[in-house]
């Protein structure tokens, strides 16, 4: 999950400097306090619910709602510029302006990469993590050739580790969404396709249906696709 938010953040910004807010004569200190300013304002709380065959879940975080964040800092005599354009100031004869980059996706990259930290290192985890690893650049030849099925153990941190990972999956979408226009809608689609093939691949080997090898396998095949759809969305920028 953490490797493809990051390559999220990529995709929303591939091919272009990114924007920083600039205000004539603002410090450093000003535009740190404005921005906490306009952060507390523009937070929404967003909510969601999981339901598959291992059971259901649920999740309820906080968003910055970008459209109500800009134009609070609007209202604030801050606007956004490209660093590598000049920066015409809207009022004449002003000071140098103080620019400072923002990215409100950053915060939700930053959260779900914490969250996912956390899941590798959870204790309840490590019996499925030594059969299948937290992170899919973990698995390794002797995983793909574990012909052994999950054990009643397995399958419950199996369980857990699934809804974990839909929970993080619901929240970042929902954020994409919200905030990151078309492309953002794009890549929420996209992680909602590749935890639907790796939902799949995880209720075969709960079943029984799946060994080790396989479902290992699939997962490499799944971070496989997402890596190809990735590029096309680069691509059609």
């Amino acid at each position: 999950m953490r490797l493809f938010l990051i390559a999220a953040a990529a995709v929303l910004t591939a091919g272009c400097a990114q924007p920083v807010w600039v205000k004539p004569g603002a410090s450093q200190n000003d535009f740190a306090g404005d921005r906490y300013s306009c952060m507390q304002e523009s937070q929404q709380r967003v909510g969601g619910a999981v339901v598959n065959q291992f059971g259901g879940s649920a999740t309820n975080t906080v968003v910055t709602n970008g459209n109500l964040f800009g134009s609070c800092m609007n209202a604030k005599g801050w606007y956004l510029t490209r660093p590598n354009t000049p920066q015409q100031s809207p009022t004449a004869g002003a000071t140098p302006s103080t620019g400072v980059a923002s990215n409100p996706l950053a915060e939700v990259d930053r959260e779900a990469s914490r969250q996912a930290e956390a899941t590798c290192a959870d204790p309840a985890l490590q019996a499925l993590w030594a059969k299948s690893p937290c992170k899919v650049e973990g698995i390794t030849l002797a995983h793909l050739a574990d012909t052994s099925y999950a054990t009643e153990a397995q399958r419950e941190a199996l369980l857990l580790a699934r809804q974990k990972y839909n929970e993080r999956v619901v929240t970042a979408s929902r954020a994409y969404r919200s905030l990151g226009g078309a492309r953002g809608a794009a890549f929420a689609q996209l992680l909602d396709d590749n935890s639907a093939r790796l939902e799949k691949a995880a209720v075969a080997a709960y079943s029984g249906k799946m060994n080790w090898a396989e479902y290992n396998q699939a997962r490499k095949d799944a971070a496989k696709i997402f890596r190809e759809e990735q590029g096309k969305i680069v691509a059609a920028r």
